[in-house]
């Protein structure tokens, strides 16, 4: 154990203090804290678009002589950021008030029920149509119901009188898990990857530069691989950590903005027993591939090498990664229960279900046992491969070579 920990610490000390490591965590802070308030960044910009206290101004054209005021009201508390003129012009000399700067907007109603909505330069942000849209349905109703004989204050209380909905889930809101499911998926893939990538890589520039062959004599491989192994898990759980916090930084900064998107709040309100279970087959997930990674990265002599053993393990990991991540919004499929018990697919898969609420507990604890019977058992035999492949020079094996290896170590086998 001493030997493993000593190892451990060098390992994690000089991942952590490589440029790529820094520069990359500070990069997703960073980006973390500036994608969250990109709604106040844009916000700031609007405000800062127009003088303290001046307002965009907006023409409204084609009110008939029956309108009431309290339509045209209306039409100023729900666009109260507009300075709004009522008057009746042609669409000619709407379009030219615009050229020429006289009004930053228009709205020019042509039939009880049909509107045009003109502006020079059209935002992705704006959302006047969609506002617009329910001020001529209020206005239309309010119009009918007055001219079936009710008085003009009856006719706008029944044509604006509000809808309320609750929706209540007795089980499991599958809209609200559905994206925070398929980002996290999406992370665990992507953070095997990168790491595995890593841990091959130093396994393989130890052995082309023959440091490995004087690191076995003073140290077990086993050591060395399962030190390297989770000296790397440890350095993406602190990279992973940093780049919560610095999410969590700024959803609270930019909480106001937030506090209606459902997107964001489901991403941001998981439970603790969510997150448990995540950790959990993030950690397993996480050791099978490193520990093939590990073993692969032994086999070949030249850093140039690496793609060539690591190809399968990359294909098979993406293959069921995007095959989890496209079926996320069928958890009941039979695919997805398939892969929610195959342990290369189950951190995923497994997780994916759980977040969707399609998953009995029986069915999570049967998953998380193949998991770890199969974690334990590739860790075994990765350390094998490893022992053995420290010490093999020359072209990269073939899988056949392997089965070989495997066989011809009958002390370990």
């Amino acid at each position: 154990m001493k030997q493993f920990l000593t190892i451990f610490k060098f390992e994690l000390k000089n991942l952590v203090k490589e440029k790529a490591f820094i520069a990359i965590t500070i990069i997703f802070c960073l980006a973390a804290i500036v994608g969250l308030s990109i709604p106040r960044i844009i916000d700031m910009f609007k405000s800062g678009g127009t003088s303290e206290g001046e307002k965009s101004t907006m023409i409204i054209s084609g009110f008939s002589d029956k309108t009431p005021n309290t339509i045209k009201e209306s039409f100023k508390l729900a666009l109260s950021d507009y300075d709004i003129t009522f008057k009746d012009l042609s669409e000619e000399e709407i379009n030219k008030c615009i050229n020429d700067e006289t009004y930053d907007c228009a709205v020019l109603i042509t039939s009880d029920t049909n509107f045009k909505y003109i502006v020079k330069d059209l935002s992705i942000y704006d959302e006047n149509s969609l506002i617009i849209t329910e001020l001529i349905k209020t206005k239309y109703r309010t119009e009918t119901l007055m001219a079936m004989g009710l008085s003009e204050a009856d006719a706008l209380i029944v044509s604006s009188a509000p809808v309320e909905c609750e929706t209540v889930s007795l089980n499991v809101n599958v809209g609200d898990n559905y994206f925070s499911a398929y980002i996290l998926s999406l992370l665990i893939m992507m953070c095997v990857m990168m790491y595995g990538s890593v841990i091959a890589s130093k396994v393989a520039s130890e052995k082309s530069s023959r440091a490995m062959e004087m690191l076995i004599t003073s140290a077990s491989p086993k050591n060395m691989m399962f030190a390297k192994i989770f000296a790397a898990m440890t350095s993406c759980i602190i990279q992973i950590a940093l780049v919560g916090i610095c999410l969590i930084v700024g959803y609270k900064l930019n909480y106001d903005y937030f506090k209606d998107n459902q997107l964001v709040q489901s991403i941001f309100s998981i439970n603790i027993s969510s997150w448990i279970l995540l950790f959990v087959f993030f950690i397993m997930g996480f050791l099978i591939y490193s520990f093939l990674f590990g073993a692969l990265g032994s086999l070949v002599s030249r850093t140039e090498d690496i793609n060539v053993v690591v190809t399968p393990v990359m294909m098979v990991l993406m293959v069921v990664g995007y095959a989890v991540i496209f079926n996320a919004q069928n958890p009941t499929s039979t695919l997805m229960v398939v892969l929610s018990f195959l342990p290369v697919s189950s951190p995923m898969a497994m997780y994916v279900r759980i977040n969707m609420g399609t998953v009995t507990n029986l069915e999570i604890a049967i998953s998380i046992v193949l998991l770890f019977v199969t974690t334990i058992l590739i860790g075994y035999l990765a350390s094998i491969i490893y022992r053995l492949g420290t010490l093999l020079y020359g072209n990269a094996p073939k899988f056949k070579d392997i089965i070989k290896l495997l066989k011809n170590s009958k002390d370990n086998i």
